[in-house]
């Protein structure tokens, strides 16, 4: 009988620690996950909404872009165009992958009006790695990799009432620095075009 009760405790303490193993695993790949998302916890975090905030956004070609936002204005010095369409996206995302030759069409076609910035969400992939294959895709629009594209990305998702976890790409589009439309997810390219068309109209 005593060896049955001591089979019995030694059973119960295997599963015991079998679920504390599991649920400390499970814990860590959570973890683990959530720098795959924007940052939630850096050092400095994003400033009011209600306070006007400036970011420098920087390409691969170490050109500057300077960007004052204040809610849903944004101010863009030194770009000339009247509409300013910002794409925040991941290599990770295939949906976001498959709208760069579209994105590169319509800076092309609209170079006079448009301006398409490219904003990189951070993750955990190989930042060096990303801007070699967005080099080889020969992308002609501004693609920022910028130390601020997190707090700019926090910024932006104050300001359009969005949660972190956000659908991605995320397309906003501005018209004389005030916020004309915005869609969060994937669309067709023919109905952004159409939306960049109709905010010329309104210029």
């Amino acid at each position: 009988m005593l060896k049955g009760l001591l089979l019995k405790n030694i059973f119960f303490l295997s599963l015991l620690l079998v679920l504390i193993l599991g649920c400390s695993e499970k814990s860590d790949n959570e973890n683990n996950n959530t720098d795959t998302m924007i940052l939630e916890n850096e050092e400095n975090t994003t400033e009011d909404i209600n306070l006007s905030t400036s970011f420098l956004l920087i390409d691969t070609k170490n050109r500057e872009l300077n960007v004052t936002m204040d809610k849903s204005t944004v101010i863009t010095e030194q770009i000339r165009q009247p509409l300013v369409l910002f794409n925040l996206f991941s290599s990770l995302c295939k949906p976001c992958m498959g709208q760069i030759p579209y994105l590169n069409e319509m800076q092309k076609l609209y170079q006079d009006k448009l301006f398409v910035v490219g904003v990189l969400v951070p993750t955990t992939e190989d930042k060096d790695g990303v801007a070699k294959e967005m080099q080889e895709r020969l992308i002609e629009y501004f693609i920022s990799y910028s130390m601020d594209n997190g707090h700019f990305i926090k910024y932006l998702l104050k300001a359009l009432k969005l949660p972190p976890n956000f659908s991605m790409p995320l397309s906003v589009l501005y018209r004389n620095g005030k916020l004309h439309r915005y869609y969060e997810g994937a669309i067709p390219m023919e109905m952004l075009e159409i939306e960049i068309q109709n905010a010329q109209k309104l210029l």
